[in-house]
């Protein structure tokens, strides 16, 4: 009777093993997959958004666009990026102003939006397609790679010609000439 209370005694240490064992590996590649899809190259994720974004503006063709957006950071160190690499992406956008006003904001997002929604003929930098396309968005490039990164960009004020910072002085500056 005592080989038999043995035998389950080990069988449970088995089964509890082999259970904990299973628990770990599945956890492991659990973690292993999230970190590797979200290490940083997301280049699909961003894109995905920018041209289901850029799609909202029928008379755009945004897979142009698209292109145009990316030589201003592709292969460029992220602090690099001035804010006339931008020009091209902004030519490509050209868009009209619909009654020549604009609001520019800065740390009063919702005041703003709040602001012009009541408003006629009154619109924010995110109501044009320069700001309707990219807002709340972070991208940048790296030296040597052809990749888009939306992890491990410097933050908006880690330096002068970040990609995004850059990016929103030259844009504002266009909506602002319209």
């Amino acid at each position: 009777m005592e080989q038999q209370t043995q035998k389950r005694r080990r069988r449970r240490r088995l089964v509890v093993v082999v259970v904990v064992l299973v628990v770990l590996v599945v956890v492991v590649l659990a973690l292993g997959l999230g970190l590797g899809l979200t290490h940083g190259r997301s280049s699909g994720g961003i894109k995905d958004t920018f041209l289901k974004r850029c799609q909202k503006f029928n008379d755009l063709n945004c897979q142009n666009v698209w292109d145009a957006f990316q030589r201003a950071y592709i292969n460029r160190d992220p602090c690099t990026v001035t804010t006339d690499a931008y020009d091209p992406f902004i030519e490509a956008v050209s868009f009209k102003s619909q009654c020549n006003r604009g609001l520019l904001w800065s740390k009063t997002k919702e005041v703003a939006h709040s602001f012009t929604q009541k408003r006629d003929c009154l619109v924010t930098l995110e109501d044009t397609p320069l700001g309707a396309i990219l807002n709340d968005l972070t991208w940048c490039g790296k030296q040597g790679s052809n990749e888009t990164f939306t992890s491990g960009c410097p933050g908006y004020s880690a330096c002068d010609n970040n990609t995004v910072r850059s990016y929103w002085k030259r844009a504002s500056a266009a909506v602002s000439k319209k």
